[in-house]
Protein backbone atom coordinates (compact mmCIF):
# COMPACT_ATOMS: atom_id res chain seq x y z
CA UNK A 1 0.00 0.00 0.00
CA UNK A 2 1.66 3.36 -1.01
CA UNK A 3 0.66 6.20 1.47
CA UNK A 4 0.55 9.92 -1.45
CA UNK A 5 0.81 13.19 0.81
CA UNK A 6 -1.05 16.46 0.54
CA UNK A 7 1.65 18.36 -1.53
CA UNK A 8 0.40 21.38 -3.79
CA UNK A 9 1.81 23.06 -6.94
CA UNK A 10 3.91 19.29 -7.91
CA UNK A 11 4.59 19.11 -11.66
CA UNK A 12 5.86 15.91 -13.79
CA UNK A 13 9.10 15.80 -13.51
CA UNK A 14 12.53 14.39 -14.95
CA UNK A 15 15.51 12.96 -13.72
CA UNK A 16 19.76 13.21 -14.36
CA UNK A 17 22.15 10.17 -14.31
CA UNK A 18 25.13 10.78 -12.86
CA UNK A 19 28.83 9.83 -13.52
CA UNK A 20 30.59 7.23 -11.32
CA UNK A 21 33.18 9.93 -10.33
CA UNK A 22 29.92 12.03 -9.51
CA UNK A 23 28.00 9.10 -7.60
CA UNK A 24 31.55 8.95 -5.41
CA UNK A 25 31.26 12.33 -4.32
CA UNK A 26 27.79 12.30 -3.52
CA UNK A 27 27.94 9.26 -1.72
CA UNK A 28 31.22 11.36 0.29
CA UNK A 29 28.86 13.88 0.92
CA UNK A 30 25.81 12.22 1.99
CA UNK A 31 27.33 10.82 4.88
CA UNK A 32 29.37 13.63 5.86
CA UNK A 33 25.63 15.21 5.62
CA UNK A 34 24.54 12.61 7.56
CA UNK A 35 27.34 13.37 10.52
CA UNK A 36 26.66 16.41 10.80
CA UNK A 37 22.63 15.85 11.65
CA UNK A 38 23.78 13.40 13.97
CA UNK A 39 25.85 15.78 15.32
CA UNK A 40 22.99 18.28 15.76
CA UNK A 41 20.02 16.64 16.23
CA UNK A 42 18.20 16.52 13.32
CA UNK A 43 18.11 12.73 12.30
CA UNK A 44 14.61 11.83 12.13
CA UNK A 45 13.43 8.46 13.95
CA UNK A 46 11.12 7.45 11.32
CA UNK A 47 8.63 6.01 13.86
CA UNK A 48 5.07 7.03 14.17
CA UNK A 49 3.72 8.15 17.68
CA UNK A 50 0.29 9.15 18.64
CA UNK A 51 -0.52 12.71 19.38
CA UNK A 52 -4.01 12.57 20.37
CA UNK A 53 -6.63 10.06 20.57
CA UNK A 54 -7.31 9.91 16.77
CA UNK A 55 -4.05 11.45 15.36
CA UNK A 56 -0.44 9.99 15.34
CA UNK A 57 2.63 11.96 13.57
CA UNK A 58 6.00 10.56 12.32
CA UNK A 59 9.19 12.02 11.64
CA UNK A 60 11.15 10.77 8.39
CA UNK A 61 14.46 10.62 6.89
CA UNK A 62 14.23 10.62 2.94
CA UNK A 63 18.09 9.61 2.32
CA UNK A 64 19.68 11.48 -0.90
CA UNK A 65 20.70 8.08 -2.32
CA UNK A 66 17.17 7.19 -2.78
CA UNK A 67 16.20 10.66 -4.27
CA UNK A 68 19.38 10.71 -6.73
CA UNK A 69 18.61 6.67 -7.44
CA UNK A 70 14.57 7.71 -8.63
CA UNK A 71 16.53 10.99 -9.92
CA UNK A 72 19.03 9.05 -12.35
CA UNK A 73 16.44 6.58 -13.62
CA UNK A 74 13.97 8.94 -14.46
CA UNK A 75 15.98 11.30 -16.54
CA UNK A 76 17.67 9.13 -18.20
CA UNK A 77 13.88 7.46 -19.41
CA UNK A 78 13.07 10.91 -20.47
CA UNK A 79 16.68 11.15 -22.56
CA UNK A 80 15.46 8.49 -24.71
CA UNK A 81 11.65 10.17 -25.05
CA UNK A 82 12.48 14.35 -25.22
CA UNK A 83 13.29 15.44 -28.74
CA UNK A 84 15.18 19.70 -27.70
CA UNK A 85 16.14 21.60 -30.68
CA UNK A 86 18.88 21.16 -32.18
CA UNK A 87 19.55 17.02 -31.24
CA UNK A 88 18.02 13.94 -32.55
CA UNK A 89 15.71 12.12 -30.59
CA UNK A 90 17.55 10.04 -27.94
CA UNK A 91 20.69 12.03 -28.35
CA UNK A 92 20.56 14.83 -25.85
CA UNK A 93 23.26 15.21 -24.12
CA UNK A 94 22.33 14.84 -20.10
CA UNK A 95 23.62 18.06 -19.15
CA UNK A 96 21.69 19.97 -21.32
CA UNK A 97 18.78 17.85 -20.55
CA UNK A 98 19.38 18.78 -16.73
CA UNK A 99 19.92 22.43 -17.96
CA UNK A 100 16.21 22.47 -19.13
CA UNK A 101 14.20 19.78 -16.35
CA UNK A 102 16.47 19.68 -13.62
CA UNK A 103 14.34 21.67 -11.22
CA UNK A 104 11.88 19.80 -11.94
CA UNK A 105 13.20 16.52 -11.60
CA UNK A 106 14.85 17.02 -8.61
CA UNK A 107 11.23 18.26 -7.16
CA UNK A 108 9.17 15.26 -8.29
CA UNK A 109 12.16 12.93 -7.47
CA UNK A 110 11.94 13.98 -3.95
CA UNK A 111 8.05 13.65 -3.25
CA UNK A 112 8.46 10.14 -4.80
CA UNK A 113 11.28 9.40 -2.83
CA UNK A 114 8.90 10.91 0.06
CA UNK A 115 6.45 8.72 -0.42
CA UNK A 116 8.40 5.59 -0.88
CA UNK A 117 10.06 6.41 2.73
CA UNK A 118 6.61 6.79 4.00
CA UNK A 119 5.37 3.32 2.72
CA UNK A 120 8.40 1.64 4.42
CA UNK A 121 7.80 3.35 7.69
CA UNK A 122 3.66 2.08 7.70
CA UNK A 123 4.69 -1.30 6.38
CA UNK A 124 6.27 -1.86 9.95
CA UNK A 125 4.02 0.32 11.64
CA UNK A 126 1.94 -1.33 13.86
CA UNK A 127 -1.78 -1.17 12.73
CA UNK A 128 -3.55 1.38 15.50
CA UNK A 129 -0.61 3.84 14.13
CA UNK A 130 -1.15 3.63 10.25
CA UNK A 131 -3.05 6.34 8.70
CA UNK A 132 -6.69 5.06 7.75
CA UNK A 133 -7.13 4.01 4.27
CA UNK A 134 -9.06 7.27 3.41
CA UNK A 135 -6.88 10.04 5.44
CA UNK A 136 -4.07 11.67 3.34
CA UNK A 137 -1.06 12.02 5.48
CA UNK A 138 -0.29 16.00 5.72
CA UNK A 139 3.35 17.41 5.49
CA UNK A 140 3.79 19.60 8.27
CA UNK A 141 5.77 22.86 7.40
CA UNK A 142 6.14 21.76 3.95
CA UNK A 143 7.22 25.18 2.63
CA UNK A 144 10.21 25.59 4.44
CA UNK A 145 11.24 22.10 2.69
CA UNK A 146 11.58 23.98 -0.31
CA UNK A 147 13.34 24.36 -2.20
CA UNK A 148 14.98 20.77 -2.64
CA UNK A 149 19.08 20.60 -2.61
CA UNK A 150 21.05 17.85 -4.25
CA UNK A 151 23.21 15.84 -1.71
CA UNK A 152 21.09 16.85 0.80
CA UNK A 153 19.02 14.46 3.03
CA UNK A 154 14.81 15.43 3.43
CA UNK A 155 13.86 15.56 7.05
CA UNK A 156 10.36 15.72 7.59
CA UNK A 157 7.60 15.28 9.71
CA UNK A 158 3.60 14.11 8.52
CA UNK A 159 0.58 14.09 10.49
CA UNK A 160 -2.47 12.04 9.85
CA UNK A 161 -5.92 10.20 10.98
CA UNK A 162 -5.55 7.17 12.75
CA UNK A 163 -8.23 4.49 14.36
CA UNK A 164 -9.84 6.40 16.98
CA UNK A 165 -8.97 5.25 21.01
CA UNK A 166 -11.57 3.35 22.62
CA UNK A 167 -11.34 2.88 26.45
CA UNK A 168 -14.48 0.73 27.53
CA UNK A 169 -14.88 2.01 31.25
CA UNK A 170 -17.77 -1.38 31.46
CA UNK A 171 -19.87 -3.46 28.59
CA UNK A 172 -21.22 -6.41 30.57
CA UNK A 173 -23.97 -6.75 32.92
CA UNK A 174 -26.03 -3.44 31.71
CA UNK A 175 -29.35 -2.87 31.98
CA UNK A 176 -30.70 -1.84 28.41
CA UNK A 177 -33.99 -0.92 27.42
CA UNK A 178 -35.38 -2.19 24.20
CA UNK A 179 -38.68 -1.38 21.84
CA UNK A 180 -41.69 -3.57 22.86
CA UNK A 181 -42.51 -3.99 19.40
CA UNK A 182 -46.42 -5.82 18.70
CA UNK A 183 -47.37 -7.10 15.68
CA UNK A 184 -51.27 -6.47 15.70
CA UNK A 185 -54.15 -7.71 13.19
CA UNK A 186 -53.99 -4.38 11.67
CA UNK A 187 -50.90 -4.87 10.52
CA UNK A 188 -51.93 -8.34 8.98
CA UNK A 189 -55.08 -7.10 7.67
CA UNK A 190 -53.12 -4.15 5.67
CA UNK A 191 -50.48 -6.70 4.52
CA UNK A 192 -53.57 -9.02 2.77
CA UNK A 193 -54.82 -5.32 1.45
CA UNK A 194 -51.93 -5.02 0.22
CA UNK A 195 -52.06 -8.56 -1.71
CA UNK A 196 -55.11 -7.87 -3.19
CA UNK A 197 -53.72 -4.93 -4.33
CA UNK A 198 -51.24 -6.57 -6.35
CA UNK A 199 -53.77 -8.88 -7.11
CA UNK A 200 -56.51 -6.21 -8.57
CA UNK A 201 -57.71 -6.31 -12.00
CA UNK A 202 -57.74 -2.63 -13.59
CA UNK A 203 -60.63 -2.08 -16.03
CA UNK A 204 -61.86 1.19 -17.85
CA UNK A 205 -64.37 3.20 -15.66
CA UNK A 206 -66.53 3.93 -18.68
CA UNK A 207 -66.60 7.70 -21.48
CA UNK A 208 -68.52 9.22 -19.16
CA UNK A 209 -67.01 8.85 -15.50
CA UNK A 210 -65.35 10.99 -14.06
CA UNK A 211 -61.65 10.95 -12.36
CA UNK A 212 -61.67 10.52 -8.69
CA UNK A 213 -59.52 9.11 -5.81
CA UNK A 214 -58.19 5.82 -6.27
CA UNK A 215 -58.52 5.86 -9.97
CA UNK A 216 -55.54 5.34 -12.47
CA UNK A 217 -55.60 8.09 -14.62
CA UNK A 218 -53.33 8.21 -17.31
CA UNK A 219 -52.63 11.69 -18.97
CA UNK A 220 -50.56 14.03 -21.17
CA UNK A 221 -49.16 17.09 -19.70
CA UNK A 222 -46.87 20.15 -20.72
CA UNK A 223 -45.35 22.58 -18.00
CA UNK A 224 -44.50 25.44 -18.96
CA UNK A 225 -42.37 27.76 -16.98
CA UNK A 226 -41.50 31.81 -16.61
CA UNK A 227 -40.17 33.42 -19.77
CA UNK A 228 -36.71 32.69 -19.86
CA UNK A 229 -36.48 29.20 -18.47
CA UNK A 230 -37.62 27.38 -21.49
CA UNK A 231 -34.92 24.79 -20.43
CA UNK A 232 -36.86 23.87 -17.43
CA UNK A 233 -40.09 22.63 -19.47
CA UNK A 234 -41.86 19.38 -19.25
CA UNK A 235 -43.63 17.39 -21.84
CA UNK A 236 -44.12 13.90 -20.65
CA UNK A 237 -47.31 11.58 -22.49
CA UNK A 238 -48.96 8.99 -21.70
CA UNK A 239 -48.27 9.63 -17.41
CA UNK A 240 -50.11 7.12 -14.95
CA UNK A 241 -50.62 7.42 -11.44
CA UNK A 242 -53.33 6.99 -8.63
CA UNK A 243 -55.43 9.76 -8.23
CA UNK A 244 -55.05 11.21 -4.71
CA UNK A 245 -51.63 9.50 -3.53
CA UNK A 246 -50.00 13.01 -5.32
CA UNK A 247 -46.88 11.52 -6.71
CA UNK A 248 -46.70 13.26 -9.63
CA UNK A 249 -43.94 16.08 -9.73
CA UNK A 250 -46.44 19.29 -9.60
CA UNK A 251 -49.13 17.43 -7.25
CA UNK A 252 -52.21 18.22 -9.36
CA UNK A 253 -54.29 15.54 -8.40
CA UNK A 254 -56.97 17.77 -7.29
CA UNK A 255 -56.77 20.00 -10.41
CA UNK A 256 -58.04 17.43 -12.56
CA UNK A 257 -60.45 15.62 -10.26
CA UNK A 258 -64.11 15.51 -11.75
CA UNK A 259 -62.69 15.58 -15.24
CA UNK A 260 -63.65 13.03 -17.91
CA UNK A 261 -61.86 10.84 -20.44
CA UNK A 262 -60.75 13.56 -23.05
CA UNK A 263 -61.26 16.33 -21.39
CA UNK A 264 -58.04 19.50 -21.06
CA UNK A 265 -57.56 21.73 -18.83
CA UNK A 266 -55.10 24.42 -17.96
CA UNK A 267 -53.73 25.88 -14.46
CA UNK A 268 -50.90 26.96 -12.87
CA UNK A 269 -49.03 25.78 -9.65
CA UNK A 270 -46.27 26.51 -7.61
CA UNK A 271 -43.11 24.96 -7.91
CA UNK A 272 -39.67 25.71 -6.39
CA UNK A 273 -41.04 28.84 -6.21
CA UNK A 274 -41.48 29.70 -9.52
CA UNK A 275 -45.37 29.52 -10.85
CA UNK A 276 -45.40 26.69 -13.59
CA UNK A 277 -48.46 26.80 -16.13
CA UNK A 278 -49.97 23.03 -16.34
CA UNK A 279 -51.67 21.97 -19.33
CA UNK A 280 -53.45 18.54 -19.22
CA UNK A 281 -55.70 16.10 -21.53
CA UNK A 282 -56.89 13.19 -19.61
CA UNK A 283 -56.68 10.36 -21.97
CA UNK A 284 -57.93 7.46 -19.62
CA UNK A 285 -59.85 6.88 -16.32
CA UNK A 286 -59.31 2.85 -14.42
CA UNK A 287 -60.62 1.53 -11.76
CA UNK A 288 -59.15 -1.65 -9.57
CA UNK A 289 -61.32 -4.46 -8.85
CA UNK A 290 -60.04 -5.88 -5.83
CA UNK A 291 -60.63 -9.76 -5.29
CA UNK A 292 -62.52 -10.86 -2.38
CA UNK A 293 -60.77 -12.22 0.95
CA UNK A 294 -61.81 -15.74 0.46
CA UNK A 295 -60.12 -19.15 1.05
CA UNK A 296 -59.43 -19.21 -2.99
CA UNK A 297 -58.05 -16.04 -2.64
CA UNK A 298 -55.50 -17.51 0.36
CA UNK A 299 -54.94 -20.33 -2.48
CA UNK A 300 -53.41 -18.10 -5.20
CA UNK A 301 -50.93 -16.23 -2.00
CA UNK A 302 -49.34 -19.44 -1.62
CA UNK A 303 -50.25 -22.89 -1.86
CA UNK A 304 -49.63 -24.31 1.32
CA UNK A 305 -52.40 -21.70 2.54
CA UNK A 306 -55.57 -23.71 2.63
CA UNK A 307 -57.99 -21.09 4.52
CA UNK A 308 -57.94 -17.46 5.31
CA UNK A 309 -56.76 -18.49 8.68
CA UNK A 310 -53.47 -19.90 7.76
CA UNK A 311 -52.89 -16.60 4.82
CA UNK A 312 -52.99 -14.54 8.54
CA UNK A 313 -50.96 -17.19 10.29
CA UNK A 314 -48.70 -16.77 7.89
CA UNK A 315 -48.66 -13.35 7.66
CA UNK A 316 -48.22 -12.57 11.13
CA UNK A 317 -45.06 -15.09 10.99
CA UNK A 318 -43.60 -13.36 8.34
CA UNK A 319 -43.64 -10.19 10.16
CA UNK A 320 -42.41 -11.62 13.39
CA UNK A 321 -39.36 -13.00 11.73
CA UNK A 322 -38.69 -9.34 9.95
CA UNK A 323 -39.11 -8.23 13.41
CA UNK A 324 -36.75 -10.72 14.79
CA UNK A 325 -34.16 -10.03 12.26
CA UNK A 326 -34.67 -6.24 12.96
CA UNK A 327 -34.48 -6.25 16.53
CA UNK A 328 -31.01 -7.29 16.64
CA UNK A 329 -29.63 -4.58 14.83
CA UNK A 330 -31.75 -2.60 17.40
CA UNK A 331 -30.39 -4.28 20.48
CA UNK A 332 -27.23 -3.89 19.42
CA UNK A 333 -27.45 -0.10 18.76
CA UNK A 334 -29.11 -0.29 22.18
CA UNK A 335 -26.29 -1.89 24.13
CA UNK A 336 -23.65 0.33 22.02
CA UNK A 337 -25.60 3.45 23.17
CA UNK A 338 -25.40 2.04 26.90
CA UNK A 339 -21.90 1.89 26.51
CA UNK A 340 -21.04 5.22 25.26
CA UNK A 341 -23.00 7.09 27.76
CA UNK A 342 -19.55 6.13 29.82
CA UNK A 343 -17.05 6.11 26.93
CA UNK A 344 -15.82 8.99 24.80
CA UNK A 345 -14.80 8.56 21.98
CA UNK A 346 -13.20 10.89 19.07
CA UNK A 347 -14.11 10.33 15.85
CA UNK A 348 -12.00 11.59 13.04
CA UNK A 349 -13.58 13.89 10.66
CA UNK A 350 -12.13 11.65 7.86
CA UNK A 351 -13.88 8.72 8.95
CA UNK A 352 -17.29 10.32 9.14
CA UNK A 353 -16.53 11.67 5.76
CA UNK A 354 -16.08 8.43 4.48
CA UNK A 355 -18.86 6.91 6.13
CA UNK A 356 -21.18 9.65 4.83
CA UNK A 357 -19.83 9.26 1.17
CA UNK A 358 -20.41 5.39 1.06
CA UNK A 359 -23.88 6.30 1.84
CA UNK A 360 -23.90 9.25 -0.90
CA UNK A 361 -22.61 5.68 -3.43
CA UNK A 362 -25.44 3.49 -2.09
CA UNK A 363 -28.32 6.29 -2.19
CA UNK A 364 -26.82 6.40 -5.82
CA UNK A 365 -27.27 3.19 -6.44
CA UNK A 366 -30.87 3.05 -5.19
CA UNK A 367 -31.63 5.16 -8.26
CA UNK A 368 -29.51 3.59 -10.38
CA UNK A 369 -27.30 5.91 -10.83
CA UNK A 370 -23.49 6.83 -10.34
CA UNK A 371 -22.39 8.83 -7.76
CA UNK A 372 -21.58 11.90 -10.00
CA UNK A 373 -24.89 11.51 -12.02
CA UNK A 374 -26.49 11.52 -8.47
CA UNK A 375 -24.51 14.73 -8.04
CA UNK A 376 -26.17 16.28 -10.80
CA UNK A 377 -30.02 15.18 -10.03
CA UNK A 378 -29.65 16.84 -6.94
CA UNK A 379 -28.50 20.23 -8.20
CA UNK A 380 -31.33 20.13 -10.15
CA UNK A 381 -33.67 20.22 -7.46
CA UNK A 382 -31.83 23.13 -5.86
CA UNK A 383 -29.27 21.23 -3.54
CA UNK A 384 -25.74 20.42 -3.27
CA UNK A 385 -24.29 17.21 -2.13
CA UNK A 386 -22.94 18.79 0.79
CA UNK A 387 -26.62 19.88 2.10
CA UNK A 388 -28.14 17.10 0.95
CA UNK A 389 -25.49 14.86 3.06
CA UNK A 390 -24.68 17.05 5.85
CA UNK A 391 -27.96 15.69 7.83
CA UNK A 392 -26.42 11.96 7.27
CA UNK A 393 -23.59 12.90 10.09
CA UNK A 394 -24.42 12.73 13.11
CA UNK A 395 -25.99 9.02 12.15
CA UNK A 396 -23.08 8.46 10.42
CA UNK A 397 -20.65 9.58 13.57
CA UNK A 398 -23.07 7.24 15.65
CA UNK A 399 -22.36 3.62 13.43
CA UNK A 400 -18.63 4.49 13.50
CA UNK A 401 -18.44 4.62 17.51
CA UNK A 402 -21.14 1.41 17.73
CA UNK A 403 -18.22 -0.57 14.52
CA UNK A 404 -15.41 0.54 16.90
CA UNK A 405 -17.16 -0.39 20.18
CA UNK A 406 -18.11 -4.00 19.32
CA UNK A 407 -14.00 -4.06 17.68
CA UNK A 408 -12.96 -3.73 21.21
CA UNK A 409 -14.75 -5.91 22.79
CA UNK A 410 -14.12 -8.46 20.43
CA UNK A 411 -10.38 -7.45 20.73
CA UNK A 412 -10.37 -7.39 24.84
CA UNK A 413 -12.47 -10.79 25.06
CA UNK A 414 -10.11 -12.65 22.53
CA UNK A 415 -13.77 -13.04 20.73
CA UNK A 416 -13.31 -16.14 17.61
CA UNK A 417 -16.11 -17.54 15.34
CA UNK A 418 -17.13 -21.00 15.63
CA UNK A 419 -14.43 -22.60 13.26
CA UNK A 420 -16.89 -25.26 12.00
CA UNK A 421 -19.09 -22.26 10.80
CA UNK A 422 -16.26 -20.86 9.56
CA UNK A 423 -15.13 -23.25 7.19
CA UNK A 424 -18.34 -23.79 5.83
CA UNK A 425 -19.12 -20.02 4.88
CA UNK A 426 -15.36 -20.49 2.89
CA UNK A 427 -16.44 -23.11 1.52
CA UNK A 428 -19.72 -21.41 -0.31
CA UNK A 429 -18.00 -17.85 -0.89
CA UNK A 430 -14.15 -19.55 -2.37
CA UNK A 431 -14.60 -20.19 -5.85
CA UNK A 432 -12.80 -23.53 -6.74
CA UNK A 433 -10.39 -21.64 -9.48
CA UNK A 434 -9.41 -18.83 -6.68
CA UNK A 435 -5.16 -18.44 -6.69
CA UNK A 436 -3.80 -18.42 -3.13
CA UNK A 437 -3.70 -14.75 -2.56
CA UNK A 438 -7.01 -14.45 -3.27
CA UNK A 439 -8.20 -17.56 -1.14
CA UNK A 440 -6.36 -15.86 1.77
CA UNK A 441 -8.51 -12.27 1.12
CA UNK A 442 -11.33 -13.69 1.17
CA UNK A 443 -10.44 -16.15 4.43
CA UNK A 444 -9.81 -12.66 5.98
CA UNK A 445 -12.21 -10.61 5.15
CA UNK A 446 -15.08 -13.78 6.36
CA UNK A 447 -13.36 -14.33 9.30
CA UNK A 448 -13.11 -10.81 10.55
CA UNK A 449 -16.76 -10.54 9.73
CA UNK A 450 -17.95 -13.61 11.51
CA UNK A 451 -15.56 -12.87 14.35
CA UNK A 452 -16.92 -9.30 14.73
CA UNK A 453 -20.16 -10.54 14.35
CA UNK A 454 -19.62 -13.35 17.21
CA UNK A 455 -18.67 -10.10 19.55
CA UNK A 456 -21.91 -8.60 18.93
CA UNK A 457 -23.72 -11.88 20.02
CA UNK A 458 -21.11 -11.75 23.26
CA UNK A 459 -22.44 -8.33 23.96
CA UNK A 460 -26.06 -9.62 23.58
CA UNK A 461 -25.83 -12.65 25.70
CA UNK A 462 -23.89 -10.52 28.63
CA UNK A 463 -26.39 -7.59 29.28
CA UNK A 464 -29.64 -7.49 30.04
CA UNK A 465 -31.98 -6.11 27.42
CA UNK A 466 -35.63 -5.55 28.89
CA UNK A 467 -38.49 -4.50 26.50
CA UNK A 468 -40.21 -1.30 27.39
CA UNK A 469 -43.18 -1.13 29.56
CA UNK A 470 -44.60 0.94 26.68
CA UNK A 471 -46.19 -0.92 22.99
CA UNK A 472 -45.48 0.10 20.18
CA UNK A 473 -46.82 -0.90 16.77
CA UNK A 474 -44.21 -2.89 13.89
CA UNK A 475 -45.65 0.57 11.71
CA UNK A 476 -43.91 2.78 13.82
CA UNK A 477 -40.88 0.67 14.89
CA UNK A 478 -40.20 -0.16 11.26
CA UNK A 479 -40.71 4.15 10.30
CA UNK A 480 -38.55 5.12 13.20
CA UNK A 481 -41.55 7.47 14.08
CA UNK A 482 -40.91 5.46 17.82
CA UNK A 483 -37.45 7.37 17.85
CA UNK A 484 -38.78 10.86 17.30
CA UNK A 485 -41.41 10.32 19.93
CA UNK A 486 -38.66 9.07 22.27
CA UNK A 487 -36.54 12.20 21.88
CA UNK A 488 -39.22 14.01 22.32
CA UNK A 489 -39.71 12.46 25.74
CA UNK A 490 -36.32 12.60 26.66
CA UNK A 491 -36.16 16.30 25.39
CA UNK A 492 -38.74 17.00 28.38
CA UNK A 493 -37.16 14.77 30.95
CA UNK A 494 -33.85 16.88 30.42
CA UNK A 495 -36.27 20.16 30.99
CA UNK A 496 -38.06 18.60 33.78
CA UNK A 497 -34.57 18.19 35.52
CA UNK A 498 -33.22 21.41 33.99
CA UNK A 499 -36.26 22.89 36.14
CA UNK A 500 -35.78 21.23 39.16
CA UNK A 501 -31.91 21.86 39.66
CA UNK A 502 -32.47 25.37 39.35
CA UNK A 503 -35.41 25.59 41.61
CA UNK A 504 -32.69 23.60 44.05
CA UNK A 505 -30.54 26.25 43.49
CA UNK A 506 -32.42 29.13 44.36
CA UNK A 507 -33.61 30.79 40.98
CA UNK A 508 -30.37 31.04 39.60
CA UNK A 509 -31.93 30.96 35.96
CA UNK A 510 -32.26 34.40 36.86
CA UNK A 511 -28.51 34.91 36.31
CA UNK A 512 -28.95 34.46 32.80
CA UNK A 513 -30.65 37.39 30.40
CA UNK A 514 -33.47 36.91 28.58
CA UNK A 515 -31.60 37.56 25.19
CA UNK A 516 -29.36 34.40 26.63
CA UNK A 517 -32.33 32.45 27.30
CA UNK A 518 -34.07 32.68 23.77
CA UNK A 519 -30.82 32.34 21.86
CA UNK A 520 -30.44 28.97 23.80
CA UNK A 521 -33.92 27.89 22.89
CA UNK A 522 -33.41 29.03 19.25
CA UNK A 523 -30.34 26.70 19.41
CA UNK A 524 -31.84 23.72 20.71
CA UNK A 525 -34.48 23.94 18.59
CA UNK A 526 -32.66 24.43 15.46
CA UNK A 527 -30.58 21.30 16.84
CA UNK A 528 -33.89 19.28 17.35
CA UNK A 529 -34.75 19.62 13.89
CA UNK A 530 -31.66 18.72 12.33
CA UNK A 531 -31.79 15.47 13.79
CA UNK A 532 -32.27 12.17 11.69
CA UNK A 533 -34.16 9.85 13.12
CA UNK A 534 -32.44 6.52 11.33
CA UNK A 535 -31.07 4.22 13.44
CA UNK A 536 -27.25 3.67 13.06
CA UNK A 537 -26.25 -0.02 11.25
CA UNK A 538 -23.53 -1.96 13.10
CA UNK A 539 -21.75 -4.18 10.37
CA UNK A 540 -17.95 -4.43 10.17
CA UNK A 541 -16.39 -2.44 7.61
CA UNK A 542 -14.10 -3.52 4.40
CA UNK A 543 -10.78 -4.12 3.96
CA UNK A 544 -9.12 -0.66 1.80
CA UNK A 545 -8.53 -3.82 -0.43
CA UNK A 546 -12.19 -4.92 -0.73
CA UNK A 547 -13.38 -1.44 -0.34
CA UNK A 548 -10.98 -0.01 -3.87
CA UNK A 549 -12.85 -3.70 -5.67
CA UNK A 550 -16.11 -2.57 -4.65
CA UNK A 551 -15.73 0.88 -5.86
Amino acid sequence: MSYNMTIAGVSRGHFQKASECERLRNSIRRHALHRKSAQQGWIMDNKAVKISENRAEANICTEWESIRKIYDETLAKYQKQITLPGFRKGKTPLNVLERKIGEDTLREACYEAMNNSMTELFEKTEADLRPLPYSTPEIVDHDKLLPFKKNKDINFTIRFDITPEVKLEKYKGLNVEIPNVTVSDEMVNKEIERYRQQNSIVKSKGADAVAAANDLVTVDYEATYPEGESDENKKIDDFTFTLGEKKNIYEFDDDIAGLKEGDEKEFTKNHNGKDVRIKVKVKSIKVKELPEVNDEFAQDIKSEYKTVADLKAGIKKQISDDLDERMKETKIVAVCDKILEDTQISVPKSMVDYEVELGFRRTAGQYNMSSKDFEKFITQIGQTKESFTNPWREDAEKSIKHRLVVGEVEKLENIKADEEKVKAILEKQTPADSDEETKKRIEESVRDQMNFSAAIDFLLENNNLKKSSKEITYEDYVSGKYLENSKEEEKGKGKDKADKKKAEDGGSIASETKAEAETKSDESADKASETKPAQAKVCKPRKKKEESDAE
